[in-house]
């Protein structure tokens, strides 16, 4: 049994280390975290490869518009209710992009 408890951020001591912050499963579901990038200034996420919320039917719409003449390299997909690694596809034919 865990009981869920405020930690006093301000009072915490420079050597001293928080197991957990607010917002922080927001950071470990790809989605969310995608969003949140998204919302910074393009500059700010340079790094990022190109992604899409499949499940987002405007996002979905965008990617399924850019492949539509096929693709040169292979798409990662990500199952969004699968955890722990499981889920991850490779999509690298027309026939496995239309089953997503």
């Amino acid at each position: 049994y865990k009981r869920k408890s405020r930690i006093p951020y301000q009072r915490v001591q420079p050597w001293q280390r928080a197991n957990h912050f607010p917002g922080e499963g927001k950071l470990g579901h790809k989605g969310d975290f995608l969003g949140l990038m998204l919302g910074l200034p393009p500059e700010a996420r340079q790094f990022m490869i190109e992604s899409y919320r499949l499940w987002i039917s405007a996002e979905r719409a965008v990617f399924l518009n850019l492949t539509k003449g096929g693709y040169m390299y292979p798409w990662i997909a990500k199952n969004p209710v699968v955890d722990g690694g499981k889920g991850v596809t490779l999509v690298g034919d027309q026939a496995s992009l239309d089953n997503l």
